[in-house]
């Protein structure tokens, strides 16, 4: 997949608010807010509208970012506030869950580019690939880095390629895929680094929220397909359905899949091999 107009356009506006914002941080979590950063503001299951823009209020923030469906709501919200506190710069974006991730890119400068990132899904043994793909890299002389379910590392080969690598954990233990917005920060931080190569765990559900949008990613793999996480996708084919958008993601050229998902003929693995085999170069 290539960028669509909407998503350069998101890119922009990325690199636009860096610009404002020399210092600054992009930030979709109001916890490590301070005056120099712009907030994603993106309501959910567990925070509505209201009281992140409270939490946000206690940060105050230079600006914020906001779904175009939010607008007259963020506005209702401000005019009801009893004394002009707060009067950040505003940017209201159609479909934001959509695009942040692209803001996020273009406000990094856009650190996917920059490096070798491969995604790796899968109901089971995405953390042992992704860890396993970097340390054994590392060995062959690249940097490397692993961001998944146990957190974010990186790798350092030594000189001599049968003393062990040097593993350095970055960030500790959180989402399986993370949020676009933390994502591109930490892959411009790796990229600060000197890391070459990176692995990254990518969920079903992630697949579906968008969180790896405007990561461009060099390759794919597909561990496995069992009966798992049907509390969220309700059944097998829709599970499959998730799992098949990584191949379909932003610069995706090579699609590693297991031969036995490939060949096996019950509806779901056949959604992924369908999947794998429309990609530039299915293996």
């Amino acid at each position: 997949m290539t960028a669509r107009p909407q998503d350069r356009e998101a890119l922009a506006l990325g690199r636009r608010l860096r610009q404002q914002a020399p210092g600054g941080r992009l930030l979709s979590s109001t916890q490590m807010l301070t005056p120099l950063d712009w907030f994603v503001l993106r309501p959910g299951r567990h925070h509505d509208l209201s009281a992140l823009l409270s939490a946000a209020k206690t940060r105050q923030p230079r600006g914020l970012v906001f779904d175009a469906e939010n607008a007259a709501s963020v506005a209702d919200w401000f005019e009801r506030q009893p004394q002009p506190e707060w009067s950040p710069d505003m940017e209201s974006v159609e479909g934001l869950a959509r695009r942040s991730g692209w803001i996020a890119s273009g406000f990094h400068g856009e650190p996917s580019m920059a490096l070798e990132v491969v995604g790796i899904t899968g109901t089971n043994g995405k953390s042992s690939v992704v860890h396993g793909l970097a340390e054994g890299l590392a060995r062959l002389g690249r940097r490397t880095a692993s961001i998944g379910t146990l957190g974010v590392f990186s790798f350092k080969g030594a000189a001599d390629p049968t003393l062990p690598v040097d593993r350095h954990g970055l960030q500790g233990p959180g989402l399986t895929s993370l949020d676009p917005v933390e994502l591109h920060e930490v892959l411009a931080r790796l990229r600060d680094q000197g890391v070459q190569w990176v692995f990254l765990e990518a969920s079903s559900i992630g697949l579906e929220q968008g969180r790896l949008e405007g990561c461009r990613l060099v390759a794919a793999g597909i561990t496995n397909l069992s009966h798992e996480h049907l509390d969220v996708h309700g059944t097998m084919p829709a599970y499959a359905s998730a799992k098949a958008l990584l191949p379909a993601c932003f610069g995706v050229q090579v699609v590693v899949a297991m031969e036995r998902l490939r060949l096996a003929q019950d509806q779901s693995s056949q959604i992924l091999a369908r999947a794998v085999d429309a990609s530039p170069k299915p293996i």
